[in-house]
């Protein structure tokens, strides 16, 4: 399938409006734990870090299919780093995405901030995150 550009636009404004939507979003982090098979999936367990990601979670390329999230968090939870939840403003689940650290091909990129950056976070740590959406 083939979409025309205006249409891949269209189609990422959808994916941050619902994830925008009671109120402005949020970035759950997890770790240790498997990627649920779907968004509305039950996690097992508790994220690790919760990051509000404001009013408008993505900021919107001026003339590609893209978008990109960047944002800094305090985990409350230690371990390395496996998937986040893109979360509305209710909590409802809209975007699943593998997490690691910067290099490892993950969809969701996450550092420690340390030097060299790894995926592994610590109770009361500091973590950033960036994720580039494209819609193809």
């Amino acid at each position: 399938m083939s979409l025309s550009l205006a249409t891949r636009r269209s189609l990422l404004l959808e994916i941050r409006g619902r994830i925008d939507a009671d109120g402005g979003g949020a970035l759950w982090i997890f770790v240790d734990e498997p990627m649920p098979a779907s968004p509305e999936s039950a996690t097992v367990g508790t994220p690790a870090a919760v990051i509000p990601l404001g009013a408008v979670s993505f900021g919107r390329h001026a003339t590609l299919a893209e978008m990109t999230c960047t944002a800094v968090g305090n985990a409350t939870l230690g371990g390395i780093v496996t998937f986040g939840r893109f979360v509305d403003g209710s909590g409802v689940g809209v975007l699943d995405r593998t997490a690691g650290p910067p290099g490892a091909g993950a969809q969701l990129i996450v550092s420690d901030l340390q030097d060299p950056p790894t995926a592994r976070v610590w109770s009361g740590g500091e973590l950033s995150v960036t994720h580039t959406l494209t819609a193809y």
